[in-house]
């Protein structure tokens, strides 16, 4: 009897959940729009303190500079001659204080250069550089593997295996992300920003160039652009916590840079056709 009491308490608690899982599911569509209005007038509201608040402080700032001018003139103001004798007996506080400071860092003019440009500062912030950049890097890359067009760009392609023997024909210059992930920690080829950024836009430019002749293969070159959108703006936010200046914006503009211009060959058969035959007619495009 108490297991059949259990059994039906059980059974109630479900179709209870049930029920509730249900209507609160019904809530959610029907109040849907009412709650993205609430939420986008609450950003609304908070993006707009937010304005009061740093124009609230940029004045202040502004009026706390006037008074310190003003005191500053006003103190210079009053100095009298009575003032002349303890000026004889400090020459000191008769100094100005840009002679003060002139002489402060002459005095330790020895220390302070070793400290700010010597070789030890320019070592570290070289070594500061390349610990930004390297995060950058591993972090992009990271996030590169979890897109949902990663599957694609995660090996080198196995051209025999896919029976497309001539892809290294097609593709002069193959890359994939365990390529570049081996030659950033191995032969750390990217120096800066610009040369990373160059081999993800060569992998992307192989899949569009490969698979634009073919409307059935137009996925991947869809995948490609994906991917290339992903990393732009992965790039930016990681070079923009890092603080690192990209030389070359006009590279991270669009995806205009996965426009390829075919020089293979002159005919229009797919290269991803496992019987074409790069310059099959006798003429190369130049």
């Amino acid at each position: 009897m108490e297991e059949s009491k259990r059994i039906e308490q059980l059974n109630q608690h479900i179709s209870i959940e049930k029920k509730f899982w249900r209507t609160h599911r019904e809530w959610l569509k029907r109040t849907a729009g009412r709650r993205a209005e609430e939420v986008r007038v609450a950003r609304a509201k908070l993006d707009q303190r937010g304005n009061e608040y740093r124009a609230s402080m940029d004045s202040s700032y502004g009026e706390n500079s006037k008074n310190n001018k003003n005191n500053k003139n006003n103190k210079n103001s009053r100095t009298s001659p009575n003032n002349s004798s303890n000026a004889r007996r400090n020459p000191k506080n008769n100094a100005s204080p840009t002679s003060r400071r002139t002489a402060r860092t002459g005095a330790g003019r020895g220390r302070s250069s070793s400290q700010a440009g010597g070789p030890r500062h320019q070592a570290l912030q070289r070594k500061l550089k390349k610990a930004s950049l390297r995060r950058v890097i591993t972090g992009t890359l990271d996030i590169l593997r979890q897109h949902s067009s990663a599957w694609l760009f995660l090996q080198p392609v196995d051209a025999d295996g896919l029976g497309i023997a001539h892809y290294n024909e097609v593709v002069k210059h193959p890359m994939d992300l365990s390529t570049m992930q081996r030659q950033f920690e191995e032969e750390h080829k990217y120096k800066r920003a610009e040369i990373f950024a160059s081999d993800v836009l060569l992998m992307c430019q192989n899949c569009v160039l490969f698979n634009s002749r073919d409307a059935k293969s137009m996925k991947f070159v869809r995948m490609a652009k994906l991917m290339w959108k992903k990393f732009v703006k992965t790039l930016k936010l990681f070079m923009i916590q890092e603080n690192i200046v990209f030389t070359q914006p006009a590279m991270l503009d669009d995806e205009d840079q996965l426009e390829v211009i075919d020089t293979v060959c002159s005919c229009d058969k797919p290269y991803n056709c496992a019987e074409f035959v790069v310059a099959c007619d006798g003429k190369s495009k130049q």
